[in-house]
């Protein structure tokens, strides 16, 4: 370290026997690829200052970096990139390669991934950019481009409906109140037990066979089980034609909920049960 100082502040010879092939010539392209190529190695010296950060060598690297720097500007103000490359030439590409081999060295004896190895990596997981690209891409025709159009139109304006529907107040779904009504009593035809039709009644007072033989009955004909009886209730149930009657019906349950059995129409209807009608 203290032999390269002394040849960056002019104190010893020149180190290397790199040259620069031409003549010094006044600003030109291959200036600017010189000035071009010195702000990389400036930042590449940033950066070695950073990765030393904290070691005894820190200040040495930061005087490193700012004399480069200094010299980098005196030498791009006065036109003489030819001298300034040869300078990094002879010196500051010496240094950077040592130090960063011995850099790399360290993180590789202490399992921390180098940069070249971080690098690699990134290039490796980048996907692989697809082939004949340029055949792929197909040119629409106007009224292509017009169709497209309307839909994203289309689907704009559903959109904005959405929106506004969601904003405004939406009619829900309730289920009716209903109680249960005891002293009621509902008759019905039971045609399972032989060709004769058994006529057959039943209310909340019903007796425990004849709860058992309904809800035989329903699960029969609903085709559902098991089924949980509650009682009659009076309601007003819609009717195939668009009409509507009243009158009582047995109220069950099924799978978690309380429904009103239609045993004319073999239909059901989810309604709520009011406790306080028992």
């Amino acid at each position: 370290m203290i032999d390269f100082m002394r040849s960056l502040f002019g104190l010893g010879g020149s180190s290397g026997n790199r040259k620069v092939v031409g003549n010094i010539v006044s600003v030109d392209l291959k200036d600017v690829a010189h000035i071009k190529e010195s702000n990389s190695r400036l930042t590449i010296l940033q950066n070695l200052q950073i990765s030393y950060k904290g070691t005894p060598h820190e200040q040495k690297f930061k005087a490193v970096y700012e004399r480069t720097k200094d010299i980098h500007s005196y030498l791009v103000s006065n036109n003489r990139a030819h001298e300034l490359e040869l300078f990094h030439l002879q010196h500051t590409d010496h240094f950077i390669n040592t130090y960063t081999v011995i850099l790399e060295v360290y993180q590789r004896h202490n399992g921390i991934p180098t940069s070249r190895e971080v690098r690699q990596q990134f290039l490796e997981s980048k996907p692989e950019k697809p082939q004949h690209v340029a055949e792929q891409v197909q040119v629409r025709s106007k009224a292509e481009v017009r169709t497209l159009q309307e839909n994203v139109k289309r689907l704009n304006s559903q959109q904005s409906a959405a929106q506004t529907l969601t904003k405004s107040e939406v009619t829900k779904l309730v289920a009716p109140d209903i109680a249960i009504h005891t002293y009621s009593k509902i008759f019905y035809v039971d045609e399972r037990a032989s060709d004769e039709k058994a006529t057959r009644e039943i209310g909340f007072t019903s007796s425990k066979e004849e709860k058992e033989a309904f809800l035989s009955y329903t699960s029969n004909r609903l085709g559902i089980w098991p089924v949980s009886y509650f009682g009659n209730a009076m309601v007003t149930l819609p009717a195939k034609d668009g009409t509507t009657t009243a009158g009582y019906v047995p109220i069950i349950h099924w799978n978690g909920f309380t429904y009103a059995f239609d045993i004319l129409d073999c239909r059901l209807f989810p309604v709520r049960m009011n406790r306080k009608g028992f």
